[in-house]
């Protein structure tokens, strides 16, 4: 028999992440073996111009589609928690993990750029740990949005006590 939180879920929107997440994973391949805009390839790596068209290809859609299903999923927990829990529930998923991972690995993306663009130099000792922390968000600008996004959510709902934005979009068609 299936748990209540298995019921609950939403299987379309799991195989939309899912799809999403692919999509996220096959642009950032195709960008190391990019050759047009900002070079993020490994370094001697070639450029390929079919992963130049690809990356083209899903670059506008992954993230539009990330949001709308991150949105579409924030609207339906909140419809079943509190906005305490539902706060609570996300500083856990998104904001203490994508918090630490920024101080504990992803500061060396921040000081890596620091480094390679000739800014050491400049910057007193003291700030190039806090500095390179802030700079070297990487993947995890994404989640920590998510969270602020959260927050707005829960705020709104605060303010739209009777669901109007949610039938206005309804009525949208």
């Amino acid at each position: 028999m299936k748990s209540e939180a298995a019921l609950l879920r939403k299987a379309y929107l799991d195989n939309l992440r899912a799809g999403t997440v692919w999509l996220v994973v096959a642009y950032h391949v195709c960008y190391l073996y990019n050759g047009v805009g900002i070079l993020g390839n490994i370094p001697g790596s070639p450029n390929i111009p079919v992963m130049d068209a690809a990356a083209s290809i899903v670059y506008p859609w992954f993230m539009v589609l990330l949001f709308t299903i991150a949105g579409m999923s924030a609207r339906y927990a909140l419809s079943k928690r509190t906005a305490g829990q539902f706060i609570r529930e996300r500083a856990v998923k998104l904001l203490v993990p994508s918090t630490l991972g920024l101080l504990t690995l992803h500061w060396v993306t921040g000081w890596l750029n620091i480094k390679l663009g000739g800014g050491l130099e400049y910057i007193p000792g003291p700030l190039v740990y806090p500095i390179s922390a802030l700079s070297g968000t990487g993947p995890l600008w994404f989640i920590q949005m998510l969270f602020v996004f959260s927050c707005l959510l829960v705020l709104l709902r605060k303010l739209d006590k009777g669901d109007r934005l949610w039938r206005l979009g309804g009525s949208a068609g």
